[in-house]
């Protein structure tokens, strides 16, 4: 006994200020000072949480860097969220996580592999992996995919995460269609922890949990232990000194030279003898999905098809996406970069870092979190799988009146024409792709209910296919429809979107444009808001004025400002306020800076109104619009919003655009264009169909929906000229061109024009036709 408390105590006195950790907040996120600190989460351009050592206070001190500090015992402040009963609170020790592997093989050696040892760690630890497939003995010819965790040993959640999915695939393999599709046409592997050495070096000295320890335990030989491996890989290896550490004390310290370590050697080795073509390698935390390049940056020539696959990823928790050199901070020799960039010693992955679980999960979630977090990240998993070979989801859904009065509105007594097409998010070509509606609403019936797409090549769209739907004769002008569409292969998983629309005709009761010699909209407060030509990046929806932020970009910091319109009363019929707007707000899943709508009723207190698709979020607690809901991060182009404003009918109100910046980071804000009060009315079919159609003259236009160049056709037996004019849904011109006699074609190629529908006019003096287009930007 006397022997065992002389380790224990040994032990303590060698970790020195292991259990003394604090997390403070450093005012810096210059990448030369952060690159020797123990970084837990940036935000760019304000402030970098960094996990404080003792031996880290001289050098704060020596850079001049100020720290702010936040838990001062971060240890046993993860330990208090603990669940002290359980095992390290809650997640497997290493050594439970090999029973663990030893045990879902006994019970499913039909789609399990034996637990294998791929390779060692410093401390002579086994590596292991195993592979789920039907034939998990035999190498298929199968696409591989590739789910590892725990570079980083303080990170036990994404070692979770990876047997939480294990789980789910052996539960549900001949029970669900996904899993048993996957398992019987992939092989998948998983690796639970790279760096077993750091996470039993935290369970020796952290055994409840919470131990801080980050990288692997190599001896540097100068009293300094460790190398982290997610800077030990060979590509980009050593790139500069801001992305790793050439310090062994540092917590990024890159080791002595490229693989020198046996961790990464071990995965190395992996890839080198397999064709592994997606990785989703989990780390935790930030509530984002990182794609390459770490070490520049410059995007990568995958950029945009990893772009489109961490969209999907995100869809259901809502996790931020990008490169990890913008989107948290650079790095080099990471596992990213290599597993994508080195296509000499393997083939090239498509690979992916997930940082599982909010700021306030932080490394060690409380024990009733981890369930959760697994969860949240279960759909991007088995979409991965899936992205192997295939995956498609909806991409554009218009609806239009093509068999009703075709004024280009949703009325009642309508059968509408819901055209949509189906993109393949996936590296090999589909199969067929089943299309199916059903209606959420009463006042929807479903005419047409399938529609079938022929195979879609990898990251390219389908053709448009078309369901039908009929609005009752009694479905009230103004009211939200709504219709849910699916698409699956049938091979298990199926993708769904719902799509709302407006039934009725609009009547524009209140309209301001901001293009004419001036308006009655003003600034309440703040320095913010400005009349006028935006900038070239930015544009407006209908040229050339907006309400901007500021019209030059780049807002300002610590702004409230108050945009107000005039007093508009607010007609009986009236039933919604509608815009158009573009904005690029600072944003990383906590609103910093944003903006909202409010409305204020006879002089009364401003009260926020929210639109038809909901705010990004609430501002976060230290703005001074702490708790309000707001607009933020990037809208991706122009979008018309709408506010239900029906419980106002009668009133007279004045509308604010409030937006609030806080201390630090600053985009280029937000841009109001098109505001409009409108009211719906039943326009009845037979009233408006087509008059003036002469046998003499159709026109043709293809194709349609179009995205860059419309063809326009004519026939016609007149010998005049023919003008051909086309108008926005607001029935401006926003082309006339007339065609000299004999010419029957004209191509139309949209410069500034926005997405929407449009309606091309033909005429020869005496008779017209007009057509209903549909252009996607």
């Amino acid at each position: 006994m006397k022997r065992i408390f002389l380790l224990a105590v040994l032990v303590f006195a060698l970790s020195g200020s292991i259990f003394s950790q604090s997390l403070v907040r450093v005012y810096t996120t210059d990448a030369q000072i952060l690159s020797h600190l123990d970084v837990a989460s940036v935000r760019p351009g304000a402030y970098a949480d960094v996990v404080l050592w003792e031996k880290d206070k001289g050098y704060l001190l020596s850079a001049g860097v100020d720290y702010e500090p936040l838990i001062d015992d971060l240890p046993g402040y993860y330990a208090s969220r603990l669940d002290p009963m359980l095992s390290m609170g809650g997640y497997h020790t290493y050594s439970e996580v090999v029973a663990w592997l030893d045990s879902v093989y006994n019970e499913h050696t039909d789609i399990v592999s034996p637990p294998e040892s791929i390779g060692y760690s410093c401390e002579g630890r086994a590596i292991y992996i195993i592979k789920i497939s039907d034939n998990p003995t035999v190498d298929e010819d199968e696409p591989e995919i590739l789910y590892d965790a725990m570079h980083h040993a303080r990170e036990p959640g994404s070692m979770e995460l990876i047997l939480y999915f294990i789980s789910y695939l052996l539960d549900n393999y001949g029970i669900s269609d996904d899993a048993t599709y996957l398992v019987n046409n992939r092989e998948m592997f998983f690796i639970p922890i790279v760096n077993p050495d750091g996470y039993v070096y935290n369970e020796i000295t952290n055994p409840g949990g919470g131990g801080m320890w980050r990288k692997n335990r190599r001896d540097n030989g100068d009293g300094t232990f460790g190398v982290d491996p997610n800077r030990n890989y060979g590509y980009m290896w050593g790139y500069d000194d801001e992305g790793s550490s050439p310090n062994p004390a540092d917590e990024t310290y890159r080791g002595p030279e490229a693989f020198s370590e046996p961790e990464t050697q071990t995965m190395r080795g992996f890839y080198a003898g397999r064709n592994i073509l997606l990785n989703l390698s989990y780390h935790t935390y930030s509530a984002m999905y990182l794609a390459p390049w770490g070490y520049t940056a410059d995007t990568c020539a995958d950029y945009s098809k990893f772009m489109e696959m961490m969209q999907l990823f995100s869809k259901e928790n809502h996790y931020i996406y990008g490169s990890g050199a913008t989107t948290i901070y650079p790095t080099n020799g990471d596992a990213n970069d290599w597993a994508y960039g080195d296509t000499i010693t393997k083939p090239r992955v498509l690979s992916v870092t997930p940082e599982a679980g909010s700021g306030e999960d932080g490394f060690w979630p409380p024990t009733e979190r981890i369930i959760p977090i697994n969860q949240d990240n279960l759909p991007a998993n088995i979409r991965l799988a899936y992205m192997a070979v295939s995956y498609v989801h909806y991409g554009d859904v218009v609806i239009f009146d093509s068999l009703g009065n075709e004024n280009g509105f949703l009325d009642p007594g309508e059968t509408l024409s819901v055209s949509c097409r189906v993109r393949n998010c996936g590296l090999g070509t589909s199969r067929e792709v089943i299309g199916r509606i059903v209606s959420a609403s009463s006042h929807i019936e479903v005419i047409r209910d399938s529609v079938l797409w022929s195979p879609v090549s990898s990251f390219e769209n389908s053709e448009y296919e078309s369901f039908l739907i009929h609005l009752s004769d009694d479905a009230e002008p103004g009211a939200a429809a709504r219709i849910v569409l699916s698409c699956t292969e049938d091979i298990g998983y199926v993708e769904q979107e719902t799509v709302s629309f407006i039934i009725g005709t609009p009547e524009t009761l209140f309209a301001e444009n901001f293009d004419g010699s001036g308006d009655d909209f003003f600034v309440v407060s703040g320095s913010e808001w400005q009349r006028g030509v935006p900038v070239a990046d930015v544009g407006s929806h209908s040229a050339p004025n907006v309400w901007a932020t500021v019209l030059a970009g780049d807002y300002h910091d610590r702004q409230t400002a108050v945009l107000s319109s005039p007093v508009i009363h607010i007609d009986s019929t009236a039933k919604y306020l509608s815009f158009w707007h573009w904005y690029d707000i600072e944003y990383d899943g906590i609103c910093y800076d944003g903006g909202n709508v409010k409305i204020v009723v006879d002089g009364g207190m401003p009260a926020v109104v929210s639109p038809l698709t909901g705010y990004t979020g609430v501002f976060y607690e230290y703005s001074s619009m702490a708790g309000d809901s707001c607009f933020s991060g990037m809208s991706n182009g122009w979008k018309n919003v709408m506010f239900d404003i029906s419980a106002y009918c009668g009133d007279d109100v004045r509308f604010l655009f409030s937006f609030c910046s806080d201390n630090y980071v600053h985009h280029l804000g937000w841009y109001i264009d098109d505001f409009a009060i409108v009211g719906y009315t039943a326009t009845s079919v037979e009233a408006e169909e087509r008059i003036n159609l002469p046998l003499s003259l159709d026109v043709y236009v293809s194709p349609n929906p179009f995205n860059s160049r419309l063809v326009i056709n004519i026939s016609s037996s007149s010998d005049r000229e023919h003008t051909v004019t086309i108008r926005n849904i607001l029935g401006e011109a926003v082309i006339v061109e007339r065609l000299p006699v004999g010419v029957e074609s004209f191509c139309y190629e949209p410069t500034t024009e926005g997405s929407g529908i449009y309606f091309v006019t033909v005429t020869d003096g005496e008779c017209s036709v007009t057509k209903k287009v549909v252009y996607l930007k």
